[in-house]
């Protein structure tokens, strides 16, 4: 979209500001029609709407009826899409289709509980859209697929998906079977947040996820699997869950320890995270120390781990961060 197309259409949202209580995505279609989702709710009975702006800037309703609209897109030929969510609790989504007159029908309904979060449409009709960890393809017809993700492992044999939602498992990719499942301490609750993370070559990855945990505080950890022949397999814990000493004060080595006093860091909050790989063999994790009595981060700690072929883990480094270095990071 070119300069003055943009600042065009910035004008006419200033001029038209009264019109629009929450907009919170737009899209223009070949014809230079500017369409908005405007989250405001002026009428119960009629939900949220889809605002239509004219080139010469008169404004119409376009659509109706919508509960939780997200992302939204428009076509050249002045189809609009729009990522709506198809239950109360967000377990699951749909992208629907507008056609030019306002014609609602569903595109696709098999979306999950990842909602879209970015829309865009070519000129065949496919449509792409970002969840928060893949881009997924909705053909014309509504079929789905994945077009790229960072739950499918490099080499494109392993696959990171929730089942029903909330189940995290490992499958091979394109199918249905499944190799290992994640979800033994994990609470469905809180398995739409864990994150997992795979190693360059395939053959490790981490899971930070958040197992059961007293209530008003924090705890996250993370989990190692490695590739054993033809079997995915769990490493050697990184730090013992049920110790009373938080998994700083357990990776941390005496010479940190004297130079910072880490009982001082919040005992509410015990987060352990993996960063990133660096390469097949080696990985960053992270841990913050927020201060017990003002809750506010005072430094981190990036610890480097190196594994061995049959995926031993060693601390080869210690790197430690201020609150002044967060602050200038």
């Amino acid at each position: 979209m070119s300069p003055r197309v943009i600042q065009s259409l910035s004008s006419t949202l200033r001029e038209q500001r009264s019109g629009l209580g929450n907009p919170i995505d737009l899209a223009v279609d070949g014809a230079g029609n500017l369409f908005v989702v405007n989250m405001a709710v002026s009428d119960a009975r009629i939900g949220r709407a889809i605002l239509k702006f004219s080139p010469d800037g008169s404004k119409s309703t376009f659509a109706t009826g919508l509960e939780a609209p997200s992302a939204l897109a428009a076509g050249a030929n002045g189809a609009v899409y729009v990522g709506e969510a198809t239950a109360p609790d967000n377990s699951s989504h749909a992208i629907l289709k507008f056609s030019p007159d306002g014609m609602r029908s569903a595109l696709s309904s098999a979306l999950g509980a990842n909602g879209a979060s970015s829309l865009a449409v070519v000129r065949s009709g496919n449509v792409f859209m970002w969840n928060g960890h893949a881009v997924l393809k909705v053909a014309s017809t509504g079929s789905l697929s994945t077009f790229a993700s960072d739950w499918i492992s490099p080499d494109k044999q392993w696959e990171y998906r929730l089942a029903d939602n909330k189940f995290p498992e490992i499958v091979k990719t394109g199918t249905n079977q499944v190799v290992l499942d994640l979800d033994k301490d994990v609470p469905a609750s809180f398995a739409a947040r864990a994150e997992l993370i795979w190693a360059p070559d395939s053959k490790r990855f981490g899971f930070n996820y958040s197992p059961s945990h007293a209530p008003h505080t924090s705890y996250e950890t993370v989990a190692f699997y490695q590739m054993h022949g033809d079997k995915w397999t769990a490493l050697r814990p990184i730090v013992d869950d049920m110790s009373d000493r938080s998994q700083l004060t357990q990776l941390a080595k005496e010479p940190l320890l004297e130079s910072d006093n880490l009982r001082r860091c919040a005992a509410n909050s015990n987060i352990l995270r993996l960063r990133n790989w660096t390469a097949a063999e080696t990985v960053i994790i992270y841990t913050p120390c927020s201060a017990r009595t003002s809750g506010q981060l005072e430094a981190s700690f990036l610890f480097t781990l190196k594994f061995d072929e049959v995926g031993n883990w060693k601390i080869v480094d210690i790197r430690r961060i201020s609150r002044s270095g967060l602050d200038s990071e």
